[in-house]
């Protein structure tokens, strides 16, 4: 695996803790909670999404980050907090002004959180209730 650019390390790092805080908006959405912070897997689902957007190609992995950034800023201009610092109702109204929104880049980017968040976190749901396979 082809080491990060430094902007792909910079924005990584910045847009951690945004990408956990999409992940269990998305999640906890999913389950139908709104406190989820019991429930496991929740940070694991937050790691896994951001290793996959910094392992995207360059060109579509910096848009990625840039729009998770991007979230970010919206939700502390409308609620004077970011991500993180929001309670998962407030960051789903968040994403839903988005998903409202008519231009189509940011409804993509709540797509992308609502689709790939509960398939990363169902996954690895699955994985701890399946037995091990032998491999022969």
């Amino acid at each position: 695996m082809p080491s990060l650019s430094l902007p792909q390390k910079k924005l990584s790092r910045r847009a951690a803790p945004v990408v956990s805080g999409l992940a269990e908006a998305v999640i906890s959405a999913e389950v139908g909670q709104s406190e989820i912070s019991g429930l496991p897997h929740i940070a694991q689902t937050g790691e896994i999404l951001l290793k996959r957007i910094t392992q995207m190609p360059p060109h579509l992995s910096v848009g990625m980050l840039i729009l998770v950034l991007s979230f970010d800023a919206f939700c502390r201009a409308k609620a004077g907090k970011g991500v993180a610092a929001l309670d998962n109702t407030g960051r789903q109204e968040m994403l839903m002004r988005w998903k409202d929104s008519p231009i189509g880049p940011l409804r993509q980017f709540v797509q992308f959180y609502e689709k790939m968040g509960s398939f990363v976190y169902y996954s690895c749901v699955e994985e701890d209730l399946m037995p091990p396979v032998e491999v022969r």
